[in-house]
C-alpha cells in the first residue's frame, strides 16, 4: 500500500509539502458554511457581509477559499485581498493608498486625492477584465480596525466603482475579541447609506465544532473535528496512509482516533480550569496534526496508532492550551504539567 501511495504524484506533494511553511490547506465545514452565506448575501444583491470570530479561528483561511474556489459563485467575480493597518487618522489617501499598497503597486506622493482613488479603482476594474466579471469581492482583513471613516471611504469606492459599471462586494473579516481599534469604539448603529450597503448580512466564523449544529443534526456527515481529521485520510490532504503505513494497511485512519483525541482535550481543558469542549481553531489544529503525522511518525516508523502520550505531545507542541486561555483571561492559569 505504501509503495503505490509513493507512486502516486498527488500524495508525493502533498507529503512533501508537510514539511514546509506551505502545508496542505483543507476545506472545512466553517468555511463551507461561510461559503453559504456570502453566495446568499451576493443573490440578495447586498454590498457585504461582516465576518466576525475570535483571533486564529480561521477566519482569514475561509475567506482565501472563498478566493481559490469558483463553484459556489452565484456570479462572475474577481478578488482583491488587502489587510488595513491602524493609522493614527483614518483619511480618505490613507484608505485608498493602502489598497494601492496591498496590489503591489508603488504609492506616487504627489498624487492628489482624487487621483488616488482613480489609481485604486483603474486597477480593480482592470483586474475584471481578462473574463468581464462584473463583481469585484474585497476581502479586508483587520476590518474591527473600521471607524465609520473607513467605512465612508467604502462608500466613496463603491460609488466610483458603480459609475464604471462594477459592482463591489465587501468581505470585512473582523477580530471580534480585539480589545482596541474601529468598531469596539463605535455606536451600536451605522447610518443607513452603511447599513444598507455592508452591514446586511453577517456570519460568525468559529473553529472546528465537536457537535453538529441544530440546523445540521439530519445532514449526512460527522461534526467538524472528524470531518478535518477525515481530510488527512482520504480528503484534499490526503497523506496519513504514507506516515503509518502499516497501520493504514490493518485499517486505522487518523479520524478512528477521534475518541481519545476529544478525551486528551477535554482533560487538558479541565486541567486548565477551562469550560469544556470549545470550538478548534484551525491554528492549532492544523499544527497538531503536523506534530502527530510528521514528528511524532519520525521518532517512530512502525507506529500503529497514536498513543495518548503522542496526543498529549501535539497538544503542547500546537500551543493549544495557551491559545484557548487567551480567549478567557479572567480564568486562573495553571502551568502546563
Amino acid at each position: 500500500m505504501s509503495a503505490n501511495l509513493q507512486l502516486d504524484p498527488r500524495v508525493q506533494a502533498i507529503v512533501q509539502a508537510m514539511y514546509t511553511l506551505d502545508r496542505p490547506v483543507i476545506p472545512t465545514r466553517p468555511s463551507d458554511r461561510l461559503t453559504a452565506d456570502v453566495a446568499l448575501a451576493m443573490e440578495a444583491k447586498h454590498k457585504g457581509l461582516l465576518l466576525r470570530g475570535n483571533g486564529r479561528v480561521g477566519k482569514t483561511f475561509g475567506a482565501r477559499m472563498l478566493a481559490q474556489t469558483y463553484q459556489w459563485r452565484p456570479y462572475p467575480l474577481t478578488v482583491f485581498e488587502m489587510s488595513y493597518g491602524n493609522p493614527s487618522a483614518s483619511t480618505e489617501s490613507y484608505f485608498m493608498n493602502w489598497g494601492i499598497t496591498s496590489a503591489g503597486l508603488k504609492i506616487i506622493k504627489a498624487a492628489t486625492g482624487p487621483d488616488i482613488i482613480a489609481r485604486l479603482c483603474n486597477h480593480l476594474v482592470s483586474r475584471t477584465a481578462m473574463h468581464d466579471e462584473k463583481m469585484i469581492m474585497l476581502i479586508c482583513n483587520e476590518a474591527n480596525r473600521f471607524s465609520i471613516e473607513e467605512y465612508n471611504h467604502l462608500v466613496t469606492l463603491d460609488n466610483e466603482l458603480e459609475g464604471q459599471g462594477k459592482y463591489l462586494f465587501v468581505l470585512q473579516v473582523s477580530q471580534q475579541d480585539a480589545d482596541v481599534g474601529g468598531q469596539q469604539g463605535m455606536p451600536g448603529a451605522f447610518p443607513s447609506h452603511i447599513t444598507g450597503r455592508f452591514m446586511m448580512a453577517e456570519h460568525a466564523y468559529t473553529g472546528l465544532l465537536w457537535e453538529k449544529p441544530e440546523d445540521e443534526r439530519n445532514e449526512p456527515y460527522d461534526d467538524d473535528v472528524t470531518m478535518a481529521l477525515r481530510e488527512y485520510d482520504h480528503g484534499k490532504a490526503a497523506c496519513s496512509a504514507h506516515f503509518l503505513p502499516k497501520a493504514a494497511q490493518e485499517g486505522w485512519t487518523l479520524a478512528s482516533q477521534i475518541g481519545d483525541i476529544r478525551e486528551e482535550v477535554s482533560e487538558l481543558r479541565a486541567q486548565h480550569n477551562l469550560p469544556g469542549l470549545a470550538p478548534w481553531p484551525m491554528k492549532t489544529f492544523e499544527c497538531f496534526v503536523y506534530y502527530l503525522l510528521v514528528r511524532a511518525t519520525q521518532e517512530d516508523q512502525n507506529l500503529t496508532h497514536f498513543t495518548r502520550d503522542h496526543i498529549r505531545q501535539a497538544l503542547r507542541f500546537c500551543g493549544y492550551i495557551q491559545l484557548e486561555q487567551s480567549l478567557y483571561p479572567d480564568r486562573k492559569l495553571k502551568p502546563d504539567p
